[in-house]
């Protein structure tokens, strides 16, 4: 699953500055959607070459889920 947001590490981003208005100038903070969009995607590799993607709708895949549309394409 991914989400539109992207990701990134906030420990492995520091900035070092005197005051907040020297924080903000050389990179400010971080800021995270509290729930961002997402994207549930289905993919098969091999060394012999990659399957169809297959997009899920939004929810849990659950053994109906994957038989129905996951199956079809990976097979």
């Amino acid at each position: 699953m991914f989400d539109i947001d992207g990701v990134y590490n906030t420990q492995n981003d520091r900035v070092w500055a005197v005051d907040r208005a020297d924080a903000d100038k050389n990179g400010g903070t971080q800021q995270k959607r509290k729930f961002p969009q997402k994207v549930m995607v289905w993919l098969g590799a091999c060394s012999k070459g990659l399957t169809p993607l297959v997009i899920l709708d939004e929810g849990t895949v659950d053994h109906t889920v994957y038989i129905e549309k996951v199956l079809p394409v990976a097979l």
